[in-house]
């Protein structure tokens, strides 16, 4: 099952989660409602975002810092033959 919240505006809400009409352990849960990040405000910068060579390190700086909240950075490298997708929390 999944269900989808829209934020009324920023705050602390309860969010009370019932089954079979009664409340689930560890509820009301404490939900945070933040502003939206700016990914165009992302500073990526460094000689490895031009090319690189096998068997060598790539250097690259990735800012997040001027984009507001967030706690999750995600990368996505494409080549002909291979995809390679980075998790950073």
């Amino acid at each position: 099952m999944m269900s989808f919240f829209s934020r009324l505006s920023l705050g602390t809400y309860l969010l009370n989660v019932l089954w079979a009409s009664k409340q689930v352990k560890g509820c009301p849960l404490k939900v945070s409602i933040l502003p939206r990040c700016d990914a165009s405000r992302v500073l990526c910068s460094g000689d490895g975002l031009r090319g690189g060579a096998v068997g060598k390190d790539i250097k690259a700086f990735i800012d997040t810092k001027r984009a507001g909240p967030g706690n999750q950075l995600t990368l996505l490298c494409h080549h002909k033959y291979l995809s390679l997708f980075l998790l950073v929390r």
